[in-house]
């Protein structure tokens, strides 16, 4: 089967969903987590409540990129994780904290399919997920990326007003296997 390598930096989160459940590919990088609470300490760092867990009282995120004042304590440096595709494997979700805090995983996929199968594309669904946490009143940014995999696109008739025709690939085969690196 194919292989799908995810990095992350930040508080986005990435979803594959299979079999109609979410199973998350990606863990955010909160400075309260106690591997990323230790390596900031270990560089000469502080971990403190303003709010939120902050990295010396200021950013809310242990891995970013483009913040220089932190350079030493705040890494650019992604965690992978490597996943081997399955036929069960239907689509990925990628999207910041602003998703994620008002929409559960399992919510979002169920969102993502049943629009796929209604013939939605890509776009539209992602704009319906960003609007779906507007509309629970999320108190941060919100962005989603949403690409349909083989399996769900199968049953995919009719493409969505922004998105081409779906392309045929061959499936997928093997078993599920995620793993961070």
């Amino acid at each position: 089967g194919e292989t799908l390598v995810v990095a992350n930096v930040g508080d986005s989160h990435c979803v594959i969903a299979s079999d109609g459940r979410a199973r998350l590919l990606s863990h955010a990088h909160n400075p309260k987590r106690p591997d990323e609470e230790a390596r900031i300490v270990k560089a000469g760092g502080s971990v403190v409540w303003f709010g939120t867990w902050r990295v010396n009282g200021t950013l809310a995120v242990s891995r970013s990129l483009g913040d220089p004042s932190l350079a030493d304590v705040v890494i650019p440096e992604p965690e992978l994780t490597v996943h081997r595709l399955t036929p069960a494997d239907q689509a990925l979700i990628l999207a910041s904290d602003g998703l994620w805090d008002v929409v559960p995983y399992d919510e979002a996929v169920a969102i993502v399919i049943r629009l796929a199968r209604d013939g939605v594309g890509e776009t539209m669904i992602a704009r319906t997920l960003v609007d779906e946490a507007a509309k629970r009143k999320s108190e941060d940014n919100c962005t989603a990326v949403v690409v349909l995999l083989p399996t769900l696109k199968a049953g995919y008739t009719s493409p969505g007003p922004s998105s081409p025709a779906p392309s045929e690939r061959p499936g997928f085969g093997g078993d599920a296997q995620g793993e961070h690196v």
